[in-house]
């Protein structure tokens, strides 16, 4: 059977699941309603009274309505492949997030005031001897392009990673290439989460792996490190608050997903020799960024201090995007709360630099001419 013609067939059983559903639930409303009290004539109906009982009938039966909800979501998403904004249907059971996709008349300036803020941050760290690496991450849409099933990228977006990465470049700013990695790697591991805006543990490690030159890397003082494996642990994607199915037509549901993180740390007996040389800041690295750096499911800190075998300072923020925890921890450097390292990573999932408004990054204080 075609895939038109399972769409058509499913919609059938769906709508007449419905329809029964729809007299079902009715019927119970109706019946629940007191008659007696309500004698049915002209009267109790001027008064509101028939009425009244079944506005509360059906605000009080939310068993009902909950599954009127899911029922509505599975129709949606079974034959249109649409789910509530936020979140954009692939092929395969991958979903993707709007942002992946968005550009509007505000975005060239929104991209422009970005790197002017992101230049003129790495000039600041240079003029106190600190050197900054963006990690420039691509999107999932674009790594796994392959399960986009109808979807299509604005042209705008298809070159943009490359566009970002040059502008950025020619100001002497150091992007490592990330996307390649990203996409060779997946052929032999997961390296994002089908159901979440996220990537994997694994994909975390790609990019710390490809992140700093060698040549860099080998300036950082060694510590040394314990490296342990923690449990595995189920995951609800969080593009999966978009879609609400409930225990309706359970094949069209999405299952959590399996994530065993590790948890890389400097010894206890380096960290007390670093700190009896009276530094008040001994990490030599700092990383700065969004929910990709800051959970600690994805280990993307663990998976820095492996690859670069030295302590990390984790200055990232959940739920802030690149900019705002950035801004938060250039205050405390300038405040003189934590010194200057020798390298700062600011993480950057590209999709995040049409955000900011050039308005808004100035109230972070940053500089975007």
């Amino acid at each position: 059977m075609t895939s038109t013609g399972s769409k058509i067939l499913s919609a059938s059983m769906i709508g007449l699941f419905a329809i029964g559903f729809a007299y079902t639930v009715n019927f119970a409303m109706f019946s629940n309603i007191d008659w007696k009290n309500n004698d049915g004539t002209p009267s109790a109906f001027l008064k509101g009274k028939v009425a009244l009982d079944l506005e509360n009938a059906y605000k009080d039966d939310l068993f009902f309505r909950e599954i009127s909800i899911n029922l509505y979501n599975v129709i949606s998403l079974g034959l249109f492949g649409e789910a509530k904004k936020g979140v954009l249907v692939g092929a395969d059971g991958w979903l993707y997030s709007t942002e992946e996709f968005s550009w509007t008349k505000d975005s060239p300036q929104n991209l422009e005031a970005a790197l002017a803020a992101v230049e003129n941050t790495d000039k600041l760290f240079a003029e106190h001897g600190t050197k900054l690496v963006v990690a420039l991450l691509p999107t999932k849409s674009e790594v796994y392009s392959e399960h986009l099933g109808s979807l299509r990228w604005p042209k705008v977006h298809q070159p943009l990673y490359e566009q970002v990465r040059g502008e950025l470049q020619a100001h002497s700013v150091l992007v490592p290439e990330l996307r390649k990695p990203l996409v060779e790697a997946k052929e032999h591991e997961q390296v994002f989460l089908k159901t979440d805006t996220h990537w994997t543990v694994e994909g975390a490690e790609v990019v710390a792996r490809n992140l700093v030159p060698e040549t860099l890397a080998e300036s950082l003082p060694p510590a040394e490190l314990t490296v342990e494996p923690q449990q595995k642990t189920s995951h609800r994607g969080d593009l999966l608050k978009f879609i609400k199915l409930g225990s309706i037509m359970p094949s069209l549901s999405y299952p959590d997903e399996t994530i065993q993180p590790i948890l890389v740390r400097a010894s206890v007996d380096d960290v007390a020799s670093l700190l009896d040389d009276g530094d008040e800041n001994p990490v030599p690295v700092a990383l700065a960024g969004t929910s990709y750096s800051a959970n600690t499911l994805w280990s993307f800190e663990s998976h820095l201090r492996n690859a670069l075998q030295t302590d990390v300072l984790n200055v990232a923020e959940e739920g802030k995007g690149p900019f705002d925890p950035m801004s938060g921890y250039l205050k405390k450097l300038e405040d003189g709360e934590l010194d200057y390292p020798q390298l700062v990573i600011w993480e950057m999932p590209i999709r995040y630099l049409d955000d900011y408004s050039p308005e808004l990054l100035q109230s972070l204080d940053f500089q975007v001419d």
